[in-house]
């Protein structure tokens, strides 16, 4: 459960990672601060969405206007590279996986509306959208990321084979992608595939910077932006305001909604 940093020497060696480790020490990049970053993406990214595109619909916007939106939108996906990575680094050093579990659980299910009313979903009895109003939201895949890490960990401390080791890990990277895919939770596959792979090269920065780049391909260019803060975080927790920003992400939602209705009366939980 040590800092990612472990072994970055035994891996790579060489001047290199000298220098990125007096790199990481001077920039002293620590989680709080990348959880700043990434929440500063997320408002951004969000506000687009829920005052611009669900408020007045892209056809409606102006030239100009679909340019600041879609900037707007690019600089959101610099978030979920980071929250990815740090819910890797939660989970490697909690002191309580299962309270971990539930204090996601507990925030995923206090989101579900305030993502649903955000975005305009209505409720409607068809089993697609119901699956997507109750499992929309962000925290679900972080839910089922800490699942799918618990699950690798026993087979880890099994000390299999390598080989069998590693066709155990793609076989539950992949059940969980399909899961994700099938319930319709925020980044579906995707998230859990790079959630996956943050996790089994946890040992090295540049390989999961590496796979960030080859899972983020599928994404959007500007999700390597995130990548940076990974790269030079320090390992330390800096100011810890854990409960702030599991808060922040249902308390921002909800006044975006109600700003919504206030200006444009426009938002429905009950169709």
């Amino acid at each position: 459960r040590g800092s990612l940093l472990t072994d970055k020497y035994k891996i790579f060696g060489g001047k290199e990672m000298e220098q990125l480790a007096k790199l990481q020490e001077k920039l002293k990049i620590t989680a709080f601060k990348m959880k700043v970053i990434a929440v500063l993406s997320m408002l951004i990214d969000h506000y687009a969405a829920v005052m611009i595109l669900s408020a007045t619909g892209i056809k409606s916007l102006s030239q100009s206007m679909q340019v600041q939106y879609s900037l707007m939108r690019g600089i959101g996906r610099i978030a979920f590279p980071i929250f990815a990575f740090l819910v890797v680094e939660g989970f490697l050093k909690t002191k309580d996986r299962k309270k971990y579990a539930l204090r996601m659980l507990i925030f995923a299910i206090i989101s579900t509306p305030a993502y649903n009313i955000a975005f305009g979903q209505a409720f409607i009895y068809t089993r697609k959208f119901l699956i997507a109003f109750i499992f929309g939201n962000v925290m679900w895949t972080f839910l089922l990321a800490i699942v799918m890490m618990s699950i690798m960990e026993i087979i880890e401390q099994k000390n299999l084979n390598i080989i069998v080791s590693y066709i155990c890990y793609a076989v539950i990277i992949a059940v969980f992608a399909f899961i994700a895919e099938n319930i319709k939770c925020d980044r579906k596959a995707l998230g859990i595939i790079s959630i996956g792979l943050f996790y089994i090269l946890r040992t090295c920065r540049v390989k999961q910077v590496i796979s960030g780049i080859l899972s983020f391909y599928f994404h959007h260019p500007m999700s390597y932006l995130g990548l940076i803060p990974i790269l030079f975080y320090n390992g330390e927790r800096g100011k810890d305001f854990r409960y702030f920003f599991y808060i922040f992400y249902p308390l921002h939602l909800f006044i975006f909604a109600l700003l919504r209705w206030q200006i444009y009366g426009i938002g429905s939980l009950i169709k």
